[in-house]
């Protein structure tokens, strides 16, 4: 008998009876998930994966209890029904994390808005097609993700053609033209000084734009140049 079988076992038969056992299946698999005092205690994912549920239904049912350990006060149905929410979202970042190949912390930490619009994708969808929304994440998530890179892809493809760089000079010539025109007037030695520390960071931003259109040099790091102007890269 393989480690914990009878904790699976007990999860198989608890399952299986009446509602009246429903307390005491969300505490064992509370115990054996989120309980920080068990020291052999699985990720939900593992145990959903062990005992043969889905991993939405074992963290509702664990993080639901374990809402009535820090408030007594909240009956197990409505801490059950807070957690499916948290559950739910949990499953949108795990897709994301998928679809992305980046960790599930890194998804939280650094692409909520991303995880927000598949959710919403999956919302739609589930809604649409009268299925359910942890049937569409999944699709939602490599759908959104597919989007964005297309997106960015072609953005990148855009600013890198000529046309982009020609649109960009022609704005500079432009507002060249307006310093001329508004410069004529007085200017304060604070000024002066004020204006000259851009117009010596305009010629050296002319410079590198004209080495590189030409090709003339490959051994210029472009990055600490422009963060030395104090541009973007």
């Amino acid at each position: 008998m393989s480690k914990h079988t009878e904790v699976f076992e007990e999860d198989a038969r608890l399952e299986n009876l009446a509602s009246g056992a429903t307390e005491a299946l969300a505490k064992l698999r509370w115990h054996w998930t989120l309980d920080e005092s068990n020291p052999e205690r699985y990720t939900v994912s593992e145990y959903a994966r062990r005992a043969g549920r889905s991993q939405k239904a074992v963290y509702a049912m664990a993080q639901g209890y374990n809402l009535t350990v820090i408030d007594p006060g909240l009956d197990l149905p409505e801490a059950s029904a807070r957690a499916v929410v948290s559950a739910e979202r949990a499953e949108v970042v795990e897709a994301v994390a998928e679809a992305t190949g980046k960790t599930f912390q890194n998804v939280v930490k650094n692409n909520a808005q991303l995880a927000s619009e598949v959710h919403r994708t999956a919302r739609a969808q589930a809604e649409r097609k009268g299925t359910s929304v942890s049937d569409e994440i999944p699709r939602a998530a490599k759908t959104v993700v597919a989007s964005q890179r297309a997106a960015k892809a072609e953005e990148s493809a855009r600013r890198k053609s000529p046309l982009a760089v020609e649109g960009h000079l022609t704005n500079v010539v432009l507002h060249l033209k307006y310093a001329l025109r508004d410069s004529d007037r007085e200017f304060t030695d604070d000024e002066r000084e004020f204006l000259a520390t851009d117009l010596e960071r305009i010629r050296s931003l002319l410079t590198l734009v004209e080495l590189r259109i030409t090709g003339e040099t490959t051994n210029v790091d472009w990055d600490a140049e422009l963060a030395s102007l104090g541009g973007a890269s």
